[in-house]
């Protein structure tokens, strides 16, 4: 279950209820209702999504318009994987809270340890980056890709030396802010996050687990498709997929069999992308190829290398 699975339905949605003051809502834990008063400052509208770990829902604050999305985990449906799955989300929302970004959706607050814990997120108006590039089949204008690149390269950088490693990295889970000018884009969904170095001496279990498939076949490196550890190169390939399809049109690769897919990823090299338009310049096409290497270690080293190549430096 991932916010970005629920932005648009967010943006398609009703009207706030009138609360006046809010004073008549319940504080319930299990935020069953419309109109529920969350937090003491956050007045529920109506559920985005529910999956079989919590929610996601719509809510503006207690006294003003202001819309945010709040995610919360149901404790009661998490059965015999409690601990491990609340691990995992306070995780994220402490590895978020660490830092902010222009390009990170923002936390604006959050409760680990209520009956029902929740993460508060902003509301981002806009359209994610898979609804974004289906006005453009042959590629957004290579100026435009660049730019979502740098921004992309830019955020990821900064959680990297966090050492949180995103690990779901695919246009869904990219929010594009339209604009004539200077589009922006943001990333969401940080339900993959995890710390990368072992929690502690005692703490011995990884956030995911080891050989747990965890993510999106079309936009995993191969090391996730085979349930490996994965590190901060993972992204930078992720990345190779998202600038990739940008400057094509197209995911780099493609099949409607699962097993087929996850083969692709890890044998089927990706075609040079100046080869498929012509007007995307050759040292961009083989920065997307250095950053879709198969061998963690043959990417790049960081982002920042990634967008140097990108833009053309040695």
């Amino acid at each position: 279950m991932g916010i970005s699975d629920a932005w648009k339905a967010a943006q398609q949605g009703d009207q706030p209820p009138n609360d006046r003051d809010g004073d008549h809502l319940s504080d319930d834990p299990g935020f069953e209702e419309r109109g529920q008063l969350v937090g003491g400052r956050y007045v529920i509208e109506r559920v985005l999504q529910e999956g079989g770990m919590g929610r996601i829902y719509m809510a503006h604050y207690k006294h003003t318009p202001k819309k945010v999305v709040i995610k919360t985990v149901m404790m009661e449906d998490l059965g015999p994987d409690r601990e491990y799955l609340m691990t995992r989300f306070r995780r994220e929302a402490k590895g978020l809270l660490q830092f902010s970004h222009p390009n990170i959706v923002e936390i604006l607050d959050y409760n680990l340890e209520a009956e029902t814990p929740y993460i508060v997120f902003e509301f981002i108006e806009g359209a994610t980056l898979r609804e974004y590039l289906e006005d453009y089949p042959q590629g957004l204008p290579v100026t435009v890709g660049l730019s979502f690149m740098a921004q992309l390269c830019g955020a990821l950088g900064t959680i990297h030396q966090r050492g949180i490693v995103h690990r779901d990295i695919k246009p869904t889970n990219i929010m594009v802010i339209d604009d004539p000018v200077n589009p922006t884009v943001k990333i969401l969904d940080f339900g993959l996050v995890f710390f990368e170095q072992v929690i502690s001496e005692t703490f011995k279990a990884k956030l995911t687990r080891k050989g747990q498939l965890v993510g999106t076949p079309a936009y995993m490196s191969p090391e996730q498709c085979v349930g490996r550890s994965v590190t901060h190169h993972s992204d930078i390939y992720n990345l190779g997929l998202i600038a990739f399809e940008m400057m094509t049109g197209r995911p780099a690769f493609e099949s409607r069999n699962l097993q087929k897919l996850l083969l692709k990823q890890l044998k089927e090299k990706p075609a040079h992308v100046h080869l498929l338009r012509t007007e995307v310049p050759r040292h961009i096409s083989y920065a997307i190829n250095r950053a879709l290497q198969k061998d963690p270690l043959q990417r790049f080293e960081s982002t920042n290398d990634f967008w140097k190549s990108l833009r053309g430096n040695p």
